[in-house]
């Protein structure tokens, strides 16, 4: 059997407790972190496991932010893996940048327009005649 440690982040609604129920099925040795409080990354680095499952938040854009933003530096800084990856994550429950993601991998999808400039916006909604 191998030895294996898995940290579950905490997931604000409880969405963790699925990947509980699973390491308790499968004698996997867990550690749940909150990574939403102030010493966050004093309980990631003294975290003496393999990795990470995660199952972040996107009730509110304030948690999946605070999620986006943890994770990464948690995979890419510190190193720890995570599944699913900070990629896979960073595009969950996101639909600009999975617009952006189905764009530049040619994958075939509904058009979507996205504005950050208000003067583009209101040309467009003026001139676009296309609408379904």
């Amino acid at each position: 059997m191998i030895s294996l440690k898995l940290g579950l982040v905490k997931e604000l609604d409880n969405f963790h407790q699925d990947y509980i129920q699973a390491c308790k099925d499968m004698n996997v040795n867990y550690e749940i972190i909150d990574i939403s409080t102030h010493d966050w990354v004093e309980r990631i680095k003294n975290f003496d496991g393999d990795g990470f499952l995660v199952r972040p938040s996107s009730n509110k854009a304030e948690w999946k932010k605070m999620y986006d933003e943890k994770l990464f530096f948690i995979n890419q800084n510190l190193g720890f893996p995570i599944y699913p990856s900070y990629t896979e994550l960073f595009l969950y429950e996101n639909k600009r940048t999975m617009s952006y993601w189905l764009e530049i991998e040619g994958i075939p999808t509904a058009t979507t327009y996205i504005f950050y400039n208000k003067e583009e916006a209101l040309t467009f909604i003026e001139n676009y005649k296309d609408y379904p």
